[in-house]
């Protein structure tokens, strides 16, 4: 069993609201979150994403995330297919950020779905895809953030659905989280168009219990 542990910023492009709202909720301003996520990596529960074996995804255990105070737990692909989240890490011959490392959380993995995916361009201690290891990811180089799958094309310029991801407030209460369309860079645009986004962080540490205990 491997945790990871992901920091990073909504921005004002992106909604957290009830499910019973009407309208959207945006965030007044740049937001911090951490997830947490607890998954089996013996062996990858979905197919690679590529035909190389150099990305894997898992449906975790539990997936968490805690913003502006509140702790929510994330509706994992194994409870909901079409919306729930998985692990997905690509080491560094991915053809997503080729040289660099990719952690996050994303949906439907095969077909890009609504995620967060982070860039960084070393891990302490190296790893591939296939043997993953507890990990520090440094030299944060950016992050993608993706509303749902391509409806034609594909990624990175395609029109998308937007899938937002489902959670559960302490009462039980259901929110939609509805990421938006766009890359960040750290510490300076490497990419004409990207803005630059505040640090993000990640870990893949051995078995965490679920931070509510």
């Amino acid at each position: 069993m491997r945790g990871l542990v992901y920091t990073g910023t909504f921005n004002t492009s992106e909604a957290l609201n009830l499910q019973t709202s009407a309208s959207r909720t945006f965030f007044s301003g740049p937001t911090a979150f951490t997830i947490h996520a607890l998954f089996n990596d013996s062996s990858p529960n979905i197919a690679p994403f590529d035909p190389f074996n150099t990305s894997v995804a898992y449906a975790p255990t539990f997936a968490t995330i805690d913003i502006l105070g509140t702790h929510y737990s994330i509706e994992t692909r194994t409870v909901n297919p079409l919306a729930g989240v998985t692990v997905a890490i690509f080491d560094t011959n991915n053809n997503f950020a080729p040289g660099r490392y990719g952690i996050g959380l994303t949906t439907n993995p095969i077909n890009d779905g609504a995620g967060i995916i982070g860039v960084f361009a070393s891990a302490s201690p190296n790893f591939v895809a296939q043997a993953l290891l507890p990990t520090v990811f440094t030299s944060y180089y950016g992050v993608s953030h993706g509303s749902g799958p391509c409806t034609s094309g594909g990624p990175p310029v395609c029109p998308r659905v937007d899938i937002p991801w489902v959670l559960h407030d302490p009462s039980n209460a259901l929110w939609n989280l509805t990421l938006r369309n766009y890359e960040e860079d750290y510490p300076i645009a490497h990419a004409p168009g990207d803005t630059v986004g505040p640090l993000n962080t990640a870990a893949i540490n051995a078995a965490v219990p679920e931070p509510s205990t």
